[in-house]
């Protein structure tokens, strides 16, 4: 018996008629389980509602069970081809395979404060193009006269 006084033959039972359910298996074998499974909810008095309660329990466990079998079975067909592979290569297997080493990159040198000024200088001209030609002559204000009314 279980933790809720049921036996497991009739869980056993239930599981498999929903699993079979599940897959679409032959009607045939799940009538001669649900058969079964009437002959022994027969003869234990259950709870009303409780086989319905049951039912829904394990239905939901097949339907996860249906899902989780259609994403795992190609990753085991990948893994046992590669084993075979690796078997006939004379390679040893492994069953989980190792860890990537994850890539490192090297850090950054600081660069000298003069190649940092003409890379600023660089983005600048970059940014701002001037015309071709001749640089025009700055003025400072110190150094210009005032004109003479």
């Amino acid at each position: 018996m279980t933790d809720e006084g049921v036996p497991r033959e009739l869980l056993r039972t239930l599981r498999r008629i929903c699993l079979w359910r599940e897959l679409e298996r032959d009607a045939s074998a799940v009538a001669a389980e649900q058969r079964r499974l009437d002959d022994l909810v027969a003869a234990l008095p259950l709870p009303a509602g409780h086989l319905a309660t049951l039912r829904r329990t394990e239905q939901d466990r097949a339907a996860s069970a249906a899902a989780l079998s259609e994403i795992l079975a190609p990753l085991l067909v990948e893994r046992l081809e590669l084993a075979a592979a690796a078997l006939t290569a004379g390679r040893p297997i492994r069953a989980i395979p190792g860890p990537v080493p994850a890539r490192r990159s090297r850090p950054a040198l600081p660069l000298p404060i003069a190649d940092l000024i003409d890379g600023m200088l660089a983005q600048e001209a970059e940014a701002n193009p001037r015309p071709p030609g001749p640089r025009p002559l700055r003025q400072s204000p110190s150094t210009t006269k005032p004109t003479p009314p």
